[in-house]
């Protein structure tokens, strides 16, 4: 073999071991890449409490929360399938009515020594935390646990707070309240005649969209119902048609 033959061989076989030593090394890389710098949307701690003879446990708040005709109230299977009633510690789950509610067994005992008389009922459900507080109060409650990511620890300094709009007002821990029937669609803007992706379950819907009351655009709407006109022109982002979300340029918790 002369010179010219083992350099031509050598510069041939370069790009081979090159690739022979990616794909060698590229389980390697990817076991040592680090995880996300943020963590779930909740984070869970332990929680401040009361005594524990003040807490009454779900089933007491389920005996006057549902009709007569019912095993189980509305609230209590729609917050089941919340990811909020997956959180476990030492296998047994973490929260209930009382996480956020605050504990029952004040207002439980009052409600039931009331006996149907409307002002004392009135005053017995003062004794619990029903998120019809201010603002800023209503969002305390979701804050001491969503302190994950950086934009729900920003949320004190957002826009929404700042005009009275709370976490509540947008997102629901139990979806009872009648919805839209969205399949069969309540379009407002022409463009959304022409194309729309196909709408889940409204439930499903819920459940994977961080437990929004109703999807967007039509919950934004509600208060920017100004900025809805502009998707009408014939130039505009694809928000009617399904393709794009408010929430993929703007940040409703602050920044």
């Amino acid at each position: 073999m002369n010179i010219q033959e083992s350099a031509e061989r050598s510069v041939t076989a370069w790009p081979v071991l090159v690739l022979a030593a990616i794909f060698v090394s590229a389980p390697a890389v990817a076991q040592r890449l680090p995880e996300p710098a943020h963590g779930p949307s909740i984070s869970m701690k332990a929680l401040p409490r009361e005594p524990a003879d003040q807490y009454t446990g779900i089933d007491r708040c389920g005996s006057c929360h549902k009709p007569e005709w019912v095993e189980y109230s509305p609230e209590y299977i729609e917050f089941r399938k919340t990811p909020h009633a997956r959180i476990r510690v030492d296998g047994k789950p973490a929260m209930d009515c009382e996480t956020c509610h605050g504990p029952g067994k004040a207002h439980s005992d009052a409600a039931e020594a009331a006996q149907g008389d409307d002002a004392k009922i009135a005053a017995a459900n003062k004794l619990i935390f029903t998120f019809r507080g201010t603002a800023k109060e209503n969002a305390a409650r979701c804050l001491v646990c969503h302190t994950s990511s950086k934009q729900q620890e920003m949320f004190d300094h957002s826009g929404h707070l700042a005009r009275g709009v709370s976490c509540n007002q947008c997102h629901t821990t139990h979806l009872v309240s009648q919805v839209r029937d969205i399949s069969k669609g309540k379009l407002t803007n022409p463009q959304a005649n022409l194309y729309q992706l196909p709408q889940l379950p409204e439930e499903v819907r819920w459940l994977h969209n961080s437990l929004l009351k109703e999807a967007q655009p039509g919950l934004c709407y509600t208060c920017h119902g100004t900025v809805q006109a502009q998707f009408a022109l014939p130039v505009h982002h694809r928000v009617p048609e399904g393709l794009m979300k408010c929430t993929d340029c703007h940040t409703a918790h602050g920044s």
